[in-house]
């Protein structure tokens, strides 16, 4: 079936509705798993590069409107392929929604909350120093379990490949924003 704007709108607008239910149903959280998959790298990764976006304050804005905006290119790159290739625009929405779903159904299987929310206190001045027996299923304080995968990196994945049919000038300008 061919899927449409409103099909979109509706699926936006219930995906926060549905990372809060994956909230409810998951009381557990494994982030100790990821803290110490990063601790045995030697240093936690997560609070590096949040420790350098705060000394680089343009960096940081820069990440964050960049992470904000990821659905609006996702949207130019729907729009511009429903006009000059509307099967690839077809197929891009589907494998979008798609990446979507699979991911939400991730979160039950490795729900997860990240460092602000786990280690809101020390989050990023001090990484937690995490001993074998810390590494168990905990309960953390509310907050949605949407940190493993990352979807956004999955759609900036999908946005890039689907761009390919692009002008170059239009893919280079989506290249530098992904």
């Amino acid at each position: 079936s061919d899927v449409c704007s409103s099909d979109l709108i509706w699926l936006v607008l219930t995906s926060g509705l549905l990372v809060e239910w994956a909230e409810k149903l998951n009381t557990i959280t494994l982030d100790r798993f990821l803290y110490a998959f990063d601790g045995s790298m030697g240093f936690q990764p997560g609070f590096v590069m949040t420790r350098v976006l705060l000394l680089y304050r343009r960096l940081y804005w820069l990440s964050v409107v960049a992470y904000e905006v990821l659905p609006i290119m996702g949207t130019v790159v729907w729009v511009y392929l429903r006009k000059c290739r509307p099967a690839l625009g077809q197929q891009f929405a589907v494998v979008c929604v798609a990446l979507g779903v699979l991911g939400w159904i991730c979160y039950f299987f490795f729900p997860a909350v990240g460092s602000p929310i786990a280690h809101a206190a020390s989050f990023p001045h001090w990484a937690p120093q995490i001993d074998i027996s810390d590494v168990v299923p905990a309960a953390e304080p509310p907050g949605p379990r949407n940190c493993m995968p990352s979807l956004h990196t999955a759609w900036a994945l999908a946005i890039w490949w689907y761009s390919r049919s692009m002008r170059w000038p239009h893919r280079t300008m989506l290249a530098l924003w992904l």
